[in-house]
C-alpha cells in the first residue's frame, strides 16, 4: 500500500506519472494521446475519482441495504410531544437499554422526498419491545424477531419504539430495503429470478454481511478513487460537541465500529471493504482534532485490512482555508499558539484564539499562522 499526503484540499496530479501498483507489480496506465480512442471496456481504464455522498436518512443515496445505518440517532418523545429533549438510554453500540414509562424512541429512516424506495421491506431484530412503523405502510405482518410491510411513495418512513424490556431490550434492528441481488453479481439489483438470467435473485435480508446495496456498487464501480470526506463527516466534526454537529474525534476509539447502530461517521472497516470490493484507491480525510495515536492506528488498520495494494491518499481535514468550517478556526488557533503571540490573535482577551469574526487584519494574521500549522501537521 502506498500512502500519499495531500495538501491544501487538492489532489496533487502528475501528468507524466500514470503508474500504480497491483500485488507489488508496477502497472503503467498511460494517458492517451489526443485524438486516440480509449477502450472503454477495459475496467482499469478509469481516470476519474468521486466524492462518496454523505450517509443520511433524507437523501436519495442508499449505499447500504439496512436503512438503520444511515439514521441520525434516537429522538426521545411521547404521545404528547414529538421531541421532549430527554436522553435515550443506550448501550455502547447505540441500541436502547431501557425507556421511561411514557417514553418513545423515534428513528427517521427515510425522509419525505418525493421519490424513495417502495415495495416490501423486511425488518429483523433481537430482544423484546414494540416497533411502530409510520409512513404509507400497509400489509404489516409480524412474528418474533421479524416484521414485513409494504411502503408506498411518498412521505418517507420512521419508527417509534415503545415498551422496551430492560432485561432483554430490543436491539440489532435492521430495516432492509426491498428486492435483492443477482447470485454471482453484487452489482445487479433484482426483484425476481427472471431478472438475473443465470442464478437466482437473493433477497437483501438473506445476506446481511453483504451490506452494500447493489445499485450503489454499480454506481461506484467506474471510479478509480473513492474520496471518503463525507463518509468521515469531516466538515461536521467539531472541537467541542454541540447539538447540530458531530462530536470531536481525538482517539481511534471515538470512531464507530461495524457493530455500531448508526454509522456516523462510517466505520473505517466499511470504507476499506468498499475499496477492496471495487479494487479502487482510497482518499481519506484525517479529523483535524486527531491525535498522533489515532493516525498511527488508522494507518495500521489500512495495512491490515487491504485485499489488494491500493493507494491511500491521506489529507489533513478538508478545506482548512474555508472559515465556514470549525477546522479553519481550530487550525489557525493552534498555529497562533505555536508560532505567534496570543495577544495578536485574541484582541478581546477572553482566551479564545482566532475566534470567528468578520475579515480583519487579525484574521489575516491567524490565517498565516494556521497555514504553517497545517503544513507541518500534513
Amino acid at each position: 500500500m502506498r500512502f500519499i499526503a495531500l495538501a491544501l484540499g487538492g489532489l496533487l496530479a502528475c501528468n507524466s506519472c500514470g503508474g500504480t501498483e497491483r500485488n507489488g507489480t508496477p502497472v503503467v496506465v498511460p494517458r492517451p494521446d489526443p485524438g486516440t480512442t480509449v477502450d472503454e471496456s477495459t475496467e482499469r481504464a478509469r481516470y476519474v475519482g468521486i466524492n462518496v455522498a454523505p450517509v443520511t436518512y433524507w437523501s436519495r443515496n442508499y449505499p447500504f441495504v439496512d436503512l438503520v445505518k444511515g439514521a441520525d440517532g434516537w429522538i426521545s418523545g411521547s404521545d404528547e410531544g414529538w421531541d421532549d429533549g430527554r436522553e435515550v438510554a443506550t448501550d455502547e453500540h447505540g441500541w436502547i437499554r431501557s425507556l421511561e414509562p411514557d417514553q418513545i424512541a423515534r428513528l427517521f429512516l427515510i425522509g419525505g422526498q418525493p421519490q424513495h424506495p417502495a415495495g416490501r421491506f423486511v425488518v429483523t431484530y433481537e430482544g423484546h419491545g414494540e416497533i411502530e412503523y409510520v409512513g404509507q405502510v400497509s400489509n404489516l405482518q409480524r412474528r418474533p424477531g421479524r416484521d414485513t410491510f409494504d411502503l408506498a411513495i411518498p412521505d418517507g418512513l420512521y419508527i417509534n419504539v415503545r415498551n422496551v424490556d430492560p432485561a432483554d431490550p430490543i436491539r440489532n434492528i435492521a430495516v432492509y430495503l426491498p428486492g435483492g441481488r443477482c447470485e454471482g453479481d453484487d452489482t445487479q439489483w433484482c426483484e425476481s429470478d427472471d431478472a438475473c438470467g443465470v442464478g437466482r435473485c437473493v433477497m437483501l435480508h438473506e445476506t446481511p454481511a453483504r451490506y452494500f446495496h447493489p445499485d450503489f456498487l454499480k454506481e461506484m464501480k467506474p471510479f478509480s478513487v473513492l474520496r471518503f470526506m463525507d463518509w468521515q463527516e469531516t466538515n461536521r466534526l467539531r472541537a467541542v460537541e454541540d447539538d447540530e454537529e458531530g462530536a470531536p474525534i481525538v482517539d481511534f476509539d471515538d470512531v464507530p465500529v461495524y457493530e455500531t447502530a448508526f454509522w456516523h461517521p462510517v466505520p473505517i472497516r466499511v470504507m476499506l471493504d468498499l475499496v477492496n470490493r471495487l479494487d479502487a484507491d482510497a482518499w481519506f480525510s484525517i479529523p483535524h482534532t486527531a491525535s498522533d495515536a489515532y493516525i498511527q492506528e488508522f494507518a495500521e488498520t489500512l495495512e491490515q485490512r487491504q485485499s489488494h495494494r491500493f493507494r491511500a491518499y491521506v489529507e489533513y481535514s478538508n478545506e482548512v482555508w474555508n472559515d465556514m468550517f470549525d477546522q479553519h478556526q481550530w487550525v489557525n488557533a493552534r498555529g497562533c499558539a505555536a508560532f505567534g503571540e496570543p495577544a495578536e490573535c485574541d484582541p478581546n482577551g477572553d482566551g479564545t484564539l482566532c475566534e470567528y469574526t468578520p475579515w480583519s487584519p487579525i484574521q489575516e494574521r491567524c490565517l498565516g499562522h494556521g497555514r504553517r500549522f497545517f503544513a507541518e501537521r500534513t
